[in-house]
């Protein structure tokens, strides 16, 4: 699996504000994706976590998620990259 791809999709989708307003297991976003997002700062949530498992609502980018992603796109549309 490509994880900075899934990274940068989840941010992508947040980015355009169309994160699920929860997430957990069940989700078609892998709940450890989410869960890493947010320790690094790049996503701020409501943990919801308990006994039963990682939740997180109200998902959204930070700042420092909008400033990565953007280098992001900038690295993979220098020229070097085609």
């Amino acid at each position: 699996m490509d994880y900075q791809a899934k990274y940068r999709e989840i941010l992508c989708i947040a980015a355009t504000e169309k994160l699920p307003h929860d997430m957990n297991k069940r989700s078609e976003i892998p709940v450890r994706f989410i869960r890493d997002l947010l320790e690094a700062g790049l996503l701020k949530a409501t943990d919801e976590s308990d006994l039963n498992g990682l939740v997180y609502i109200d998902a959204r980018i930070t700042v420092a998620g909008l400033e990565y992603l953007s280098q992001l796109e900038s690295r993979d549309a220098a020229p070097w990259n085609h």
